[in-house]
């Protein structure tokens, strides 16, 4: 993130809003995620189990993956998952 990112991120965060608005342009907090296989053992030995195959591309199936996240309140094994917050700016 840009220093501006940092700094509008704090301030909307202190504020406790998502969005700020003016004639110019809109400040907007997403969340963003990713997610890496940890252990690669781990999770190929997992997606072998009849059914599984959707999880896995060349990498981990984000979407997938956070669906199963949802259900089940964890995550496969040998995933890992990262996410932050940060702000876009949307130009009017």
């Amino acid at each position: 993130m840009t220093r501006i990112q940092n700094y509008l991120l704090k301030f909307m965060t202190e504020l406790g809003v998502a969005s700020i608005r003016n004639s110019a342009d809109t400040h907007y907090i997403l969340r963003c995620n990713s997610t890496t296989v940890a252990d690669r053992y781990a999770f190929l030995g997992w997606v072998q189990r009849p059914g599984e195959w959707s999880i896995l591309k060349r990498r981990a199936n984000k979407t997938v993956v956070q669906a199963w996240r949802n259900e089940h309140n964890d995550l496969p094994p040998g995933i890992s998952w990262r996410e932050e917050r940060v702000v876009n700016i949307k130009r009017s």
